[in-house]
């Protein structure tokens, strides 16, 4: 038996057949052998009597191109000695291994065989889907001499009570357009065959009209025979596919699953398309894919039509329940230059890019790396133009964080990195070492980086390094936002629950309320006023105000809105030695429940302190006391006559130390027309 090395293509006519764009078939009606253009010796076989020595090693920068001018079968023989469960594409559709038998001639089940039936006439390419070995390609054109179908209707929904259905039309090439003519004849069947189906009583001509009157599925097809001037029968009949036409009289409401805030819908009535609202049904967006509810809980509703509306189902609602960042994080996102693909913000309304160095020193040392391949992406690396990060075959990934960043949430956008994505759904298996399987959302291998994939995972304060893994789809790119907090220290509120704090960085408080203090001109009040977003920028004094004895905690933020009126003054300055502020003339510091003249030499760092605006008044100090809004209800709606006893009883004024007091009969303690609120 002779053996040789080459890719044989075997047809009734010569076809020209092109390998990677360049090398041609051979007058002998296969590839010249040769020991490079990726022909391997990994992949061979024995098929047709013919042993193969090398097959075509078909990567991503392989392909096999031929064109055909009428209707043909395509046989591709594919070497399963290695790679055995990869697969090949014919024109960008993986063509999957249940298509292809083994070996016909052996039965060996290391040479699948695959034919391809009713390939129109054209281009086409074969290419791969993941690395596999072809051996053999044969094309074999249908008779010259039978009428061709160029066009054949889809398949079509319809409501029960719709008027009429769209009319089945089919398009025919003739061989002989001037003497012939075609007949046709319409069949119906109640199974999804060519085979076995009933002649239609006067559908005769290239239109009909299927009957729409009963609820359920018909399937049409049409022969088509072409004669010549004396009525005889010119080349083989033409069959088209089917054509499926149904008929409901109601549609299923769509079914909600849930995931981490990831939302996929699914509906018992396949034909339907599906619409969901975040809006309370003020706008309906068609469901294509997935979607995730990032940071607030929201009520979806979803329908279901069919027709263009004509029917609709009832309105289905479900309450997603998002996974949110804390309180005063920061964000960023992980990703590669600057090409166009949607990236995150962070807090101040700029794009991050740590890994090329956009937000500066402080996020220089974040870091991905890629298990199993000695891979590490840092500030300032490329990857050839790409903005996202290719995870390739399931390796895992690590990203590393800087020293004293706390992450609490991460969110990863994908898709696949190649022109057609495979169908085929994929999962994050395991994220910050919690396993996910198949009981989640499949996500779909989405190939559109502008519409990507969106999932999101709550992280449980993690520090150093978050790890996380896809379950082996090859060619997925993607970018992670990571939402996180720096700690910035911590305050403990002294006896009466009161402290002053400042820094030279944005802080967000956690476990107190943040008050700006407005102290009058004529040093007699103080207006107390809470931070609603308890977010403090850089350089600015507070009051905070929580349980005594508390320790409230500092989180870092990039910046915080300016406080407006605010006569609290920072201790801390960086633009003085050791970073403490020179001490001021008539400073008052707070002292337990009391701002008093302040005597010391220096001030103290991250605390804050007051300056009396008019130093002739006398005043030395200020009581501070916090009364609830409750209280006052009581006293000033509940209880009027406490109000007017406390009157007519007299009220108490006294001078001690130097600071006005008013004692009131029920024993309240303030500064005259200074409470803080």
């Amino acid at each position: 038996m002779g053996f040789i090395s080459s890719l044989c293509i075997w047809a009734d006519t010569t076809y020209t057949l092109t390998l990677n764009t360049s090398a041609t078939q051979s007058t002998a009606g296969y590839f010249n052998v040769n020991s490079g253009g990726g022909f391997n010796t990994k992949y061979t076989g024995t098929y047709n009597g013919v042993s193969y020595t090398r097959g075509l090693k078909l990567n991503s920068s392989s392909s096999i191109t031929f064109s055909n001018t009428g209707t043909a079968t395509v046989v591709i023989v594919q070497s399963t000695s290695a790679n055995g469960s990869n697969q090949f594409r014919f024109d960008g559709t993986v063509v999957t291994s249940t298509t292809g038998v083994d070996n016909p001639n052996t039965g060996d089940s290391n040479v699948r065989e695959f034919t391809l039936t009713g390939v129109t006439a054209g281009t086409h390419n074969i290419t791969n889907g993941t690395e596999t070995g072809i051996l053999y390609v044969s094309v074999t054109e249908a008779s010259a001499t039978s009428p061709t179908v160029k066009h054949m209707p889809l398949s079509a929904t319809y409501a029960l009570g719709t008027p009429s259905a769209a009319p089945l039309n089919v398009d025919v090439t003739m061989v002989d357009e001037d003497n012939d003519v075609l007949e046709y004849q319409w069949f119906s069947n109640t199974s999804n065959s060519v085979d076995g189906g009933v002649a239609i009583t006067g559908a005769t001509t290239r239109n009909y009209t299927p009957n729409i009157s009963a609820v359920g599925t018909i399937y049409y097809y049409c022969v088509i025979t072409e004669k010549d001037g004396d009525g005889a029968q010119v080349g083989n009949t033409a069959v088209t596919n089917t054509v499926a036409i149904e008929v409901i009289s109601s549609v299923e409401s769509p079914i909600f699953t849930e995931f981490n805030g990831t939302v996929q819908l699914d509906c018992a009535t396949t034909s339907a398309v599906l619409y969901y609202s975040l809006d309370n049904g003020t706008t309906w967006i068609e469901y294509t894919h997935p979607f995730t509810v990032l940071d607030n809980d929201i009520n979806v509703q979803a329908k279901a039509q069919v027709g263009g509306g004509t029917l609709t189902s009832e309105i289905a609602t479900h309450n997603v329940v998002a996974v949110k960042k804390k309180a005063g994080s920061s964000s960023i996102v992980l990703y590669y230059d600057t090409t166009n693909m949607p990236r995150g913000a962070n807090s101040a309304g700029e794009e991050n890019a740590a890994l090329i160095g956009k937000e500066g020193t402080e996020y220089q040392d974040w870091s991905i790396e890629i298990t199993g391949t000695g891979k590490t992406i840092s500030n300032g690396n490329a990857i050839n133009g790409k903005s996202s990060i290719k995870n390739s075959n399931g390796r895992q990934m690590s990203i590393i964080m800087p020293a004293g960043v706390v992450a609490n949430r991460i969110t990863l956008y994908s898709y696949v990195n190649i022109a057609e994505a495979t169908a085929k759904k994929n999962y994050w298996s395991e994220v910050a070492g919690t396993v996910y399987g198949e009981n989640s959302i499949g996500m779909a291998s989405f190939s559109d980086a502008a519409n990507p994939d969106v999932r999101v995972y709550a992280l449980d304060d993690i520090e150093d390094e978050i790890t996380f893994n896809n379950n082996g789809v090859n060619q997925l790119a993607f970018y992670a936002v990571i939402d996180y907090t720096i700690d910035a220290g911590s305050v403990i509120l002294n006896s009466e629950g009161l402290a002053t704090y400042s820094s030279d960085k944005a802080v967000y408080v956690s476990g107190a309320q943040a008050y700006t203090c407005v102290l009058d001109d004529d040093n007699s009040t103080i207006d107390a006023q809470p931070i609603e977003s308890n977010e403090i920028p850089a350089l600015s004094g507070v009051l905070l105000y929580g349980e005594p004895g508390a320790t409230v905690t500092l989180i870092q933020i990039s910046s915080a809105a300016a406080l407006g009126s605010n006569d609290l003054k920072p201790t801390t300055d960086i633009t003085t030695p050791n970073n403490v502020a020179v001490l001021e003339n008539n400073a008052l510091a707070l002292s337990g429940n009391v701002f008093k003249l302040y005597t010391g030499s220096a001030f103290v760092a991250n605390k804050a302190y007051l300056v009396l605006k008019n130093a002739s008044s006398g005043a030395k100090g200020y009581s501070l006391r916090f009364i609830a809004q409750e209280e006052e209800k009581v006293t000033a709606v509940e209880a009027p006559e406490a109000v007017e006893t406390a009157e007519t009883t007299g009220v108490k004024k006294a001078v001690k130390d130097g600071r006005l007091l008013i004692e009131t009969a029920t024993g309240v303690f303030t500064l005259s027309g200074a409470r803080i609120r």
